[in-house]
């Protein structure tokens, strides 16, 4: 039995763990569509749409969810972050354009050392976040 394909929506799609996912859903069959600030740099593809733009910025979500089965987040600007919760804002503008236009899956991928929400971290994963995170300037990432 053939799985069914389906269109993506991609956010954060030229970053570390993007570019991969990316690639992967493209190898799959799927549509991909995929947002970022300089889509002129990043991979083509048939089966993959660049919309340009930044999470930053104020998008047409509705238009962009238009057509696609889920959503895929994979945000992070640690330099951004350290002043501002872009995630956060952002998904708050995201998820009821998902309703509106009857889109309901989305994969959020966070950074290590995230606790589940409602628990705590394990204790070393908290000494880990704590001295390397904070060390390496990912706790605004966190925090977010």
């Amino acid at each position: 039995m053939e799985s069914s394909k389906s269109t993506l929506l991609v956010f954060g799609a030229t970053g570390r763990t993007g570019r991969h996912f990316v690639t992967i859903a493209l190898e799959a069959g799927h549509q991909v569509k995929a947002l970022a600030r300089n889509p002129g740099k990043a991979q083509q593809h048939t089966n993959l749409e660049w919309i340009q733009g930044s999470v930053t910025e104020q998008l047409d979500l509705d238009e962009y969810l238009r057509g696609v089965d889920a959503v895929v987040c994979m945000l992070g600007d640690a330099q951004q972050q350290q002043t501002r919760s872009i995630n956060t804002e952002f998904v708050q503008r995201q998820i009821p354009a998902m309703r509106r236009q009857g889109v309901k899956r989305l994969l959020y991928q966070a950074g290590g050392f995230t606790r589940r929400y409602k628990e705590r971290l394990p204790f070393i994963t908290w000494v880990l976040k704590n001295t390397v995170a904070r060390r390496a300037g990912l706790l605004g990432q966190h925090r977010d």
